[in-house]
């Protein structure tokens, strides 16, 4: 049996007020967002996002892409992110620290990893009811069940039909996805669901 890490969901909450005030500060009015979280390295293959963008770019402008995080491949990205003129649809902010903010303002988040663990970031973005994009790797499905759209890893045209399918949903899909997915993880992930687990694993 094996307890995973609970999401502090009080933290990681949708909020109104702070998406609005955190779209200004990025500059954003009427474009979606889409926001990936990670370490600039390899297990995550920003490749394989930048590459997808790419081909979204193709099918519609109404997006901008924001990576946040640092590594060893940050600079590689970079020049990689130019040679796919894309430069005007993807912007990386570094290392933040409000996360929980970030996740309010944008409309979905991604996960292109190529491995992972148990895919905490999912379930983070879940908790603050965003749409999910996410390769089909390590932990990532248990977490997602069926909310969000999970596709195979190391595919550009599999996440470009589903980063697209996610761009068209209305505004009732949206808040009825978002709200069941908070839901999941309040169930199954957070802090009491944790401490709910660990007593059954004691008492068993």
């Amino acid at each position: 049996v094996s307890v995973v890490n609970g999401i502090n969901t009080n933290r990681l909450v949708f909020d109104a007020r702070v998406r609005d005030e955190k779209r200004i500060e990025l500059d954003i009015d009427n474009l979606q967002i889409i926001l990936a979280v990670g370490r600039l390295d390899k297990q995550k293959d920003y490749p394989n996002l930048l590459n997808s963008i790419a081909l979204l770019k193709g099918l519609r402008q109404d997006f901008k892409v924001f990576i946040v995080g640092d590594g060893p491949l940050k600079q590689e990205l970079l020049t990689l992110t130019k040679s796919l003129k894309i430069d005007s649809f993807v912007e990386f902010l570094g290392i933040r620290r409000d996360i929980p903010a970030l996740m309010a303002a944008s409309d979905i988040f991604a996960l292109s990893s190529a491995y992972e663990g148990f895919g905490l970031v999912v379930a983070e973005a879940m908790a603050c009811e965003r749409i999910v994009v996410a390769t089909d790797c390590g932990g990532v499905a248990e977490v997602m069940g069926d909310n969000g759209f999970l596709v195979r890893p190391r595919s550009n045209n599999a996440l470009v039909q589903a980063l697209n399918r996610a761009l068209d949903l209305s505004d009732d899909e949206r808040i009825q996805m978002g709200a069941a997915a908070r839901q999941r993880i309040i169930q199954q992930f957070s802090l009491d669901a944790n401490v709910e687990a660990f007593l059954k694993l004691y008492s068993a």
